[in-house]
């Protein structure tokens, strides 16, 4: 009996010292496992922060340069608005002139046609208040007709400079329009260019 307690203890200590063993197997194990545990929230933490960086890149590049043409395109369609309603104006006031086929304000005439106006009146005031013979009323009367030509001349002239003016400004007005068009045409399209760039920002996260 007395020969087998050494042996006892010996295999008492060699398994105390198994065991110290396995323990601290398990806390270098532990503390491996809580150090890839650490690693991977600090990695789960910096792909957050690239995410986030990523989608700030996106709001301050690609969408301040889209709502920037966004307002340049909308700027430009209220002007589109001014010029169509300008246009429509103008063509109205071509037919109205066309279709009166005299210049209705009288408050536009110039000097000479009030002298033109004015002679004939005298003219008209000598046939009823002098006594002429026949061959000096048949003068006056050819004269006044020839100032009524005058006066009529005067009329159309000024009607046609009127329209010659309308058509002029309605040619104007529509290569403006057309050149808003293409402005239109290539800001939407820088717009959408951006809009697009910022939609790809956001799915490469």
């Amino acid at each position: 009996m007395s020969r087998e307690r050494p042996h006892n203890v010996r295999s008492s200590q060699t398994s105390f010292r198994d065991l110290q063993l396995k323990i601290e197997d398990f806390r270098q194990k532990r503390d491996e496992l809580n150090k890839k545990t650490k690693d991977y929230i600090n990695d789960l933490q910096e792909i957050e922060i690239e995410i986030a960086n990523s989608l700030k890149f996106a709001k301050d590049q690609y969408k301040k340069k889209r709502d920037y043409w966004n307002n340049k395109v909308k700027q430009l369609k209220e002007k589109k608005i001014e010029y169509k309603t300008l246009l429509d104006n103008l063509i109205e006031d071509q037919k109205n002139l066309q279709r009166s086929g005299k210049d209705q304000n009288k408050n536009n005439q110039i000097f000479s046609m009030k002298q033109i106006e004015r002679k004939i009146e005298n003219l008209e005031r000598r046939i009823e208040t002098e006594k002429l013979d026949i061959s000096e009323e048949n003068t006056i009367i050819d004269k006044i007709r020839e100032l009524a030509a005058m006066k009529q001349e005067y009329f159309s002239k000024k009607n046609n400079n009127e329209i010659f003016k309308i058509e002029r400004k309605i040619e104007i007005v529509k290569i403006n329009l057309n050149k808003i068009y293409e402005q239109l045409n290539k800001w939407s399209e820088k717009s959408q260019e951006n809009h697009s760039k910022m939609l790809q920002e956001f799915q490469n996260v």
